[in-house]
């Protein structure tokens, strides 16, 4: 999953069926008045192996960190803010923390600057 905007939704923004393997999920703003992030079911043992999350902004709750006995996802840089650091527009407000603070990743953040946005 990349470079997408999702907002304004009530439930997960992203659900993602358990097992969840080898998924990337880069670039994306997440802007939602209930979980970001969710794994699904979840009352299912957990395994989200090889599944990597990075340069990504949430507003909500990310559940799929701390559950006992669960392969969790690899976490790179993302933004965890109620309030994100981005206009009306989508677009990261200048001199804000999500202003060139991503990671470099070979084949998906092509950018200006010191780093992706």
């Amino acid at each position: 999953m990349y470079r997408n905007v999702v907002w304004n939704t009530r439930e997960a923004s992203i659900a993602m069926n358990i097992p969840s393997l080898n998924n990337k999920i880069y670039n994306n703003t997440v802007l939602g008045y209930g979980d970001s992030l969710k794994g699904w079911p979840t009352n299912y043992n957990f395994n989200m192996s090889g599944t990597e999350i990075r340069n990504n902004i949430f507003t909500g709750v990310v559940d799929c960190v701390n559950v006992k006995g669960a392969v969790a996802p690899t976490f790179g840089v993302n933004i965890f803010n109620a309030t994100p650091p981005i206009g009306d527009d989508f677009v990261p407000i200048q001199n804000s923390t999500a202003v060139d603070t991503g990671e470099i990743l070979a084949g998906y953040a092509d950018f200006s600057g010191a780093a992706p946005d």
